[in-house]
């Protein structure tokens, strides 16, 4: 009786509100919006939406996500013809998340996002180019939990995203 009442125990301290939110996150969704071709020297715009599909708003931290307004990690993996491209864009080192580095994700809502991958990914030569997106969410709660400590751990969770092929052709004004 005592072990499993102190093996009860260790489960329940082991426990953190991330594991809770986890077990009964909705779900999320994501779709990708890209052109199918852009000519050479253009902006390569990429749109990223993201769906709730449950009955419950939530809360996510829009660190390294197109939600952010701006790059700040490698949140889309680039090649071109089967090689990759280098990420050139900053890195950002965070400390603890203010307010305004959240946003809320209404139940059955959709917010999109677009980004400029040609300004941070080399896309000036002709080809076939494949975006894979690496979007991790780093932290997702049901909206009214309040925010964590920084003793509590975080639910973070990946974000399953399709891929797109963008071609990138000759522009008109350097075609002969």
């Amino acid at each position: 009786m005592a072990m499993r009442c102190l093996g009860m125990v260790l489960l329940l301290l082991g426990a953190t509100p991330g594991m809770a939110d986890e077990a009964t996150m909705p779900r999320l969704t994501c779709t990708l919006a890209a052109p199918a071709e852009v000519p050479t020297g253009q902006p390569v715009r990429l749109r990223i939406a993201i769906h709730n599909g449950g009955t419950r708003a939530l809360e996510i931290l829009r660190w390294n996500t197109p939600w952010e307004g701006r790059w700040a990690a490698p949140f889309v993996a680039v090649s071109r013809d089967g090689v990759a491209l280098a990420y050139g864009g900053r890195m950002v080192k965070r400390g603890r998340p203010q307010a305004e580095d959240w946003f809320t994700l209404d139940a059955g809502g959709t917010l999109t996002g677009e980004v400029d991958l040609s300004s941070v990914y080399i896309m000036t030569t002709a080809g076939s180019y494949q975006i894979a997106p690496h979007l991790r969410l780093h932290d997702v709660r049901t909206v009214g939990r309040g925010r964590r400590t920084t003793a509590e751990a975080a639910a973070p969770r990946p974000l399953d995203c399709p891929m797109a092929i963008i071609r990138i052709v000759p522009s008109a004004a350097t075609t002969p």
